[in-house]
């Protein structure tokens, strides 16, 4: 075990070397400002790429601190940042190659442009549960060295994670931008404060916070290619906006955090998800009316052997007023009453009663284009979706 460890460390440093000196910190850990705290028992006279393995005891951050990345392995990490204190990674990013790395303290975490890049893991996790800022989070899989890496962001309540303040004196957007071909996750579990959300390129964000406050120009949150998961067991969000799903995006809705419409704009592909893992109430379903003539498919997704008002919607499709925009209960005309090409509804894991609806299409005909394995002659009766078997 003692040789693969070496090993280990010795692949590390050798894959570590491009980006400039390394600084080890020693069996005993400590302060920053401690030699001892070192392996060289020097401290460091520039930002240094930050290495903690198997050897490596925990780190205490005191006073301003930056350093070029961080790559940690061998055995579960920490990290203490103290009040008043910073510890500031550059844009070389992070690989948390195979185990968590805690990160607390009263301080603050930053990151170079306010972006904290993670360039490498397999199967690490980085935990935030001190005070923390970024604009972005960016998973890089351009190394080679990322295959399965998550950022959980766990604050309590006397902690924040939050976006910068931007020149209007509100909080800045944040991008979650995933990596192909890598398990890129990203999780806010504690106090977040940010602006409007954009999900791009196979991210997986899970919301499951006592706390998302969202300060942008629309309080929405886009989706696109990724998956975002809105868990609460309390009062529902308040995203005053909408989430808006563009294309290959999948919702996933446990325990009715939401009850806003979502918007399905098939910018990135044909089809959009919803998957309701437990009960949902939705105002509906906004479909965009790119004029495109192919097919294009909103996709539900029910708990298996889902049970009565599983999901429960206000119209099936709503339009907010909106030319480019399917027509009010209609999947068959747009916003201004003209044709539209091949869309349909759908649903996986299909039983009588799963679904209620307020109101219903307008035109008969459009129950037609609402589809699930094993079922057929769709239709609306007394406020509850029923099909026939076939």
């Amino acid at each position: 075990m003692a040789n693969k460890t070496l090993f280990m460390a010795a692949a590390f440093f050798a894959a570590s070397t491009v980006f400039g000196a390394d600084a080890f910190v020693s069996q005993k850990g400590g302060l920053w400002s401690d030699p001892s705290a070192w392996r060289d028992k020097a401290l460091p006279l520039a930002p240094v790429n930050l290495r903690m393995d198997a050897f490596s005891g925990n780190f205490e951050i005191d006073g301003q601190r930056a350093i070029a990345n961080l790559c940690v392995w061998g055995k579960p990490q920490n990290i203490h940042i103290y009040d008043g204190a910073t510890l500031t990674i550059g844009s070389l990013g992070i690989n948390v190659q195979n185990v968590p790395t805690c990160v607390s303290g009263s301080g603050f975490l930053r990151f170079q442009s306010d972006a904290l890049v993670c360039y490498g893991g397999s199967g690490g996790r980085l935990n935030i549960v001190g005070n923390a800022i970024a604009n972005k989070i960016v998973f890089d899989g351009s190394r080679k060295l990322l295959k399965s890496a998550a950022i959980r962001m766990a604050q309590p309540m006397d902690r924040i994670f939050k976006t910068t303040l931007n020149d209007k004196g509100g909080y800045s957007d944040l991008s979650i931008i995933g990596a192909p071909n890598a398990n890129s996750r990203v999780e806010f579990l504690g106090n977040t404060t940010v602006g409007d959300i954009d999900i791009v390129n196979n991210a997986y964000v899970l919301f499951n916070t006592p706390r998302l406050f969202m300060f942008g120009q629309y309080k929405k949150i886009e989706v696109s290619n990724s998956t975002i998961e809105l868990a609460r067991a309390q009062s529902q969000y308040s995203i005053y906006g909408k989430v808006r799903l563009n294309g290959g995006a999948t919702l996933v809705l446990r325990g009715d955090p939401y009850d806003n419409f979502v918007n399905m704009l098939f910018i990135a592909g044909k089809t959009n998800t919803v998957v309701v893992a437990d009960s949902a109430s939705l105002g509906g379903f906004c479909v965009y009316n790119n004029g495109k003539a192919d097919g294009r498919t909103v996709k539900i997704v029910l708990p298996k052997k889902a049970g009565s008002g599983v999901l429960r919607l206000k119209s099936i499709i709503h339009n907010p007023g909106s030319n480019m925009c399917l027509k009010s209960n209609s999947l068959s005309l747009d916003g201004k009453g003209n044709a539209v090409g091949d869309i349909s509804i759908e649903i996986e894991n299909f039983a009588n009663g799963a679904i209620t609806v307020e109101n219903g299409f307008d035109n008969p005909d459009d129950y037609a284009k609402i589809r699930a394995k094993g079922w057929g002659d769709f239709r609306l009766a007394n406020g509850v979706l029923i099909a026939t078997k076939k």
